[in-house]
């Protein structure tokens, strides 16, 4: 689904994350309507946020696709480390680093001030409804609760997820779908 919305796709904003090591500088991606496709398009117009220090460290922080996190991190070389947050092991990964500390596969914990948001576990066999629960429950979620972070997280791919759900091209997910069980 492509959006109308004339919002730009893609927000990024400076703030900063607490760690052991102190507060560190942080460039927090925003994808403005997460129900749409963001697209390559918006690159030439994605601007760094005027309060970005490149003398300091930079850690990217957000969903996005995986392009965007190259762009950043191509437009972010010149600090003196780049990190990336891992949801999973809620920690920030050092992948480019021009400073004795820390090393590119550090890892620097984060303090939460906050318990971690409950997490729901969707389970069953094949062809059991989970991909349509899951869709389902993103969109109740997203519209009930606007100002949250949903985030879905699929272990086991099906041949079905948010893509097939997203797109503005039903018959040819249906197609792909057939043609690769």
């Amino acid at each position: 689904m492509l959006s109308t919305d004339p919002r730009p796709p893609v927000q990024l904003s400076c703030t900063t994350l607490p760690s052991a090591q102190g507060n560190l500088q942080t460039l927090a991606i925003t994808l403005t309507d997460p129900q749409t496709l963001v697209r390559p398009a918006c690159l030439p117009t994605l601007s760094l946020p005027t309060d970005l220090n490149l003398e300091q460290e930079v850690i990217l922080y957000g969903r996005s696709p995986t392009w965007l996190y190259g762009y950043l991190i191509h437009r972010c070389h010149a600090a003196p480390w780049l990190g990336c947050y891992d949801a999973r092991s809620r920690e920030i990964v050092v992948i480019h680093s021009r400073v004795s500390t820390p090393q590119v596969g550090d890892t620097l914990a984060i303090v939460h001030a906050q318990q971690p948001c409950p997490a729901i576990l969707i389970g069953g066999p094949p062809n059991s409804g989970k991909s349509v629960l899951s869709n389902a429950l993103r969109l109740d979620l997203t519209a009930h609760r606007p100002q949250s972070n949903i985030f879905l997280h699929r272990a086991s791919w099906d041949g079905e997820g948010n893509w097939a759900y997203e797109t503005n091209q039903p018959k040819w997910v249906e197609r792909l779908v057939q043609s690769h069980e």
